[in-house]
């Protein structure tokens, strides 16, 4: 996804952010980009859980905020030395959990 003029990088994926150092770059180089879960999913299907337990509609702004996460770092893959590759982005149901903290 390319970024519009004056619209923020974080609707940039991670792999294509022309402002990520070269560190980071090099670091990057070596990760896969798998898909991510589609917008259309995420919107139908997310939910919260909160503290208790219990299982709702996530609210909006928990909502936006996975759309958000997901096309920014959606599908990211990188293996480790040893082990199974790390992978970021929503998989199975998008959950948002409910905490005190918000």
């Amino acid at each position: 996804m390319a970024a519009r003029r004056g619209a923020s990088l974080c609707g940039v994926h991670i792999l294509d952010d022309p402002a990520v150092g070269r560190r980071l770059r090099r670091f990057l180089a070596r990760a896969e980009r798998l898909d991510p879960m589609p917008e259309e999913t995420i919107r139908a299907e997310a939910r919260a859980v909160d503290a208790a337990g219990r299982v709702g509609d996530a609210p909006a702004e928990a909502v936006e905020a996975m759309v958000r996460f997901e096309h920014r770092f959606g599908g990211i893959a990188y293996k480790l030395i040893v082990g199974n590759p790390i992978t970021y982005g929503l998989r199975r149901r998008p959950t948002a959990r409910v905490t005190q903290e918000g």
